[in-house]
């Protein structure tokens, strides 16, 4: 691996012994530890006997997006051993989930034990009424600040639109230790008086964007092109070498500082090449994926350190094609906050190798725009869950705190990318590919059950263990241009050559759509050119909402529920909330346009990318998550929202009364 100056094996350790001494009280291990404690940081020695928790740890194991009914299905072909013994010995239960059953919303429940009419999270887009345009609905970032002399004020930043307080920091201010990794949307990390922080999905790259990779290609006579969330540069390649050009994040006076990275060709036989980087070199042969890379970059009198990943498709005579992953902050020196406290991310590097920064682990755009192979994929998905396990057990067998928290979301991006390998109906089915990864959605679990296994075997006997995810999934074959709907319906009206809700004739339109299957009204006195007066709004929403339900692709229906907003969400967040919401059949969710106001040509159409299974537009009540359990649940269907009122009654001995979950046991 390159290795920039400043991390040696000394800052190595020091940033070790720095998480120690900052979480000492959480493991209980090694006398030398126990003899610097003071009343202060300790967990034992500032509670007594009564004050301690009534339960032994709590570890909460976190798997994105898995399905009950594909768990059940591998029960049946004896597979899954280690879960089924966790059911067999506890409890296994469906989750019910949030409206809309996806990431940003179910996590935001999932930490606040609140419905989204309270934590205000409702989608990953959500509109500005002032001007009909999209933007980030659970984050928001932003960018390096510079003094006048081009001195860096500030890194990367941004804020969280999650309303409330996760259990987890409620834990820890109580004065017990919290340890949370990779909880999707948890970025900015919360500070937490006893534990640590590691953010997970929602963590931005230095560009700063959610997750922005960069492809060097011989394949395309432009000089630039964006792909949404993929940069791809022409590379002039003279068959043996070229001199690229990697951009990072911005510099004073907003300019793109850049790293060169010398490519040359290795006469090998094989297609492989030696990268040059500022601060040394790697070998690298084709079709394989390097290690981790530390690279700086100049902003002036300061630098950003940033990590790395390439992977070489080909270096042939005739054509090169370098991927280069998501410029991610590095955890020395964090031009991201990545941690709470900032030497907890160093400290599970210094336990267990590097890790991906950028929330978005799995390069999914790279995959969907065909710039990255499949087999590219995959490895780099099981080799992050790999990573985390082994991560997971590093920081267990340092002692387990209180309550533990680890998260993966490797199974629900195969779900998301190979979904279409497993349905032969599909539009992008392909027999070659399905036979050598068809079974990679599988696999994710299966190694899920691995780490179950492996985990529950290190545990404590007085330990807690629960395994859960946000959701379950769908097909996605179909997509639905709900604009176009509300067009052909009357409600929405475009400026001659429209082509999107930016175009809207305002004037005239009484609805429109947003995000994965929300309708809002075009109301007067919230949105910017409202026309539809405040006492026509029951009226209208009771007529569009029996119009998704009559959809019909030949004779089946492709919505399965719509939900009033005002119905569905309460809380002080609810203001934000859409209007409507569209619960689509399995094989369809809302169009690729329609997520960000685009309109489409016809009402349905074919779903031609790789991104083929979904759920976020999906009915809540078809889109269950899991639930395991090392003790048996004493209710009826558990909700996600559940879990932190859970946590906090076996911890604390109560929970905070405007939660909407109760406990499980």
């Amino acid at each position: 691996m390159v290795r920039p100056r400043s991390e040696t094996p000394f800052v190595a350790a020091v940033a070790g012994l720095a998480w120690i001494l900052l979480s000492a009280g959480c493991s209980g291990k090694g006398s030398e530890q126990e003899g610097q404690e003071s009343s202060d940081t300790s967990v034992e020695s500032s509670q007594t006997e009564d004050s301690r928790p009534a339960v032994g740890p709590i570890v909460i194991l976190g798997f994105d997006g898995v399905d009950p009914d594909r768990v059940e299905r591998l029960w049946s072909e004896g597979k899954l051993p280690h879960l089924k013994a966790l059911a067999g010995s506890g409890s296994f239960s469906r989750l019910g989930t949030t409206s809309p059953p996806q990431s940003p919303v179910a996590w935001a429940s999932f930490a606040t034990g609140t419905n989204p009419g309270k934590h205000g999270v409702y989608d990953f887009i959500a509109r500005d009424p002032s001007g009909y345009r999209p933007e980030m609905g659970a984050v928001e970032y932003r960018s390096p600040r510079y003094g006048a002399a081009g001195e860096l004020l500030s890194g990367i930043d941004g804020a969280n639109r999650r309303r409330g307080t996760p259990f987890w920091q409620l834990v820890s201010e109580a004065g017990y230790a919290a340890e949370a990794i990779n909880v999707p949307y948890s970025w900015p990390p919360e500070p937490l008086p006893k534990g640590g922080v590691a953010s997970g999905l929602g963590t931005p790259d230095l560009r700063p964007t959610n997750s922005t990779s960069t492809v060097f290609t011989t394949d395309q006579d432009e000089p630039v092109r964006s792909l949404g969330g993929v940069r791809v540069l022409r590379a002039d390649w003279n068959g043996d070498r070229a001199r690229l050009e990697l951009q990072g994040p911005r510099g004073p006076a907003r300019r793109r500082s850049t790293v060169v990275v010398e490519v040359e060709s290795l006469v090998d036989g094989a297609g492989g090449v030696r990268l040059t980087l500022p601060e040394g070199s790697l070998e690298l042969g084709s079709e394989s994926w390097s290690d981790w890379q530390l690279i700086r970059f100049a902003l002036g009198p300061s630098t950003a350190l940033a990590q790395v990943r390439f992977y070489l498709e080909e270096a042939s005579p005739e054509r090169l094609h370098l991927y280069v992953s998501a410029i991610g902050a590095a955890p020395e020196e964090p031009f991201v906050e990545l941690s709470h406290p900032p030497s907890y991310a160093e400290h599970l590097v210094h336990l267990s190798g590097r890790y991906n920064t950028v929330g978005w682990e799995e390069d999914t755009s790279a995959l969907n725009a065909e710039l990255l192979s499949d087999r590219a994929f995959a490895e780099d998905l099981l080799a992050t869950m790999d990573q985390r396990r082994r991560l997971t057990m590093a920081r267990i067998a340092e002692g387990v705190p209180p309550l533990f928290i680890s998260v993966w979301t490797g199974p629900d991006r195969a779900s998301h990318m190979f979904w279409r390998l497993t349905d032969e109906q599909a539009p992008r089915y392909d027999s070659k590919l399905a036979a050598e990864l068809g079974g990679l959605i599988d696999e994710t679990y299966e190694q899920m059950d691995k780490i179950v296994g492996e985990v529950r075997a290190a545990l404590p006997k007085d330990a807690l263990l629960l395994v859960m995810s946000d959701h379950g999934f769908h097909g996605f074959s179909k997509q639905v241009h709900v604009n176009r709907w509300l067009i052909e319906a009357g409600y929405l009206k475009l400026k001659p050559g429209g082509t999107s809700i930016q175009q809207a004739d305002w004037s005239r339109t009484k609805a429109y759509a947003l995000g994965t299957g929300q309708v809002y009204l075009n109301l007067e006195g919230r949105e910017s050119e409202g026309i539809v007066p405040f006492g026509e709004r029951e009226t209208l929403l009771a007529n569009i909402e029996k119009g998704p339900a009559a959809i019909r692709d030949g004779e089946g229906a492709v919505v399965s529920s719509v939900s009033r907003g005002g119905a569905i969400y309460k809380g002080g967040a609810s203001a934000g909330a859409p209007d409507l919401l569209i619960g689509f059949a399995s094989g369809y969710q809302a169009s690729w346009s329609t997520r960000l106001g685009g309109v489409g040509a016809e009402v349905i159409e074919p779903n031609l990318k790789k991104w083929s299974g979904d759920h976020a537009a999906s009915s809540a009540a078809e889109s269950e998550g899991v639930l395991f359990s090392s003790r048996p649940i004493t209710t009826e269907n558990p909700s996600i929202e559940d879990l932190g009122p859970t946590i906090l009654q076996l911890i604390l001995r109560e929970f905070p009364g405007g939660m909407d979950g109760r406990p499980i046991f």
